[in-house]
């Protein structure tokens, strides 16, 4: 997010919501099985603000508003 509201220093991190420790990977090298049931899934993700390597002393990080994209690619079988 741009503009003078912006959080600078920050970055959100996605986790898989099944398992906090797993955090899927932009190159689909990481993957996850979820079971239809009703002919329904449940998919739930876990979205965290980590504050970046630029921004390790604290006069880097400044509060604001925070936005992000998420793209999801799914096979099905």
């Amino acid at each position: 997010m741009a503009g003078s509201d912006a959080a600078t220093g920050v970055a959100v991190q996605l986790f898989d919501g099944q398992d906090t420790s797993v955090q899927p990977l932009p190159n689909g090298s990481t993957s996850a099985e979820y079971n239809v049931v009703n002919n329904a899934v449940d998919m739930r993700f876990l979205a965290k603000l980590v504050r970046t390597a630029a921004a390790l002393n604290a006069s880097g990080v400044k509060a604001g508003s925070v936005s992000s994209t998420v793209t999801l690619y799914m096979n099905y079988e």
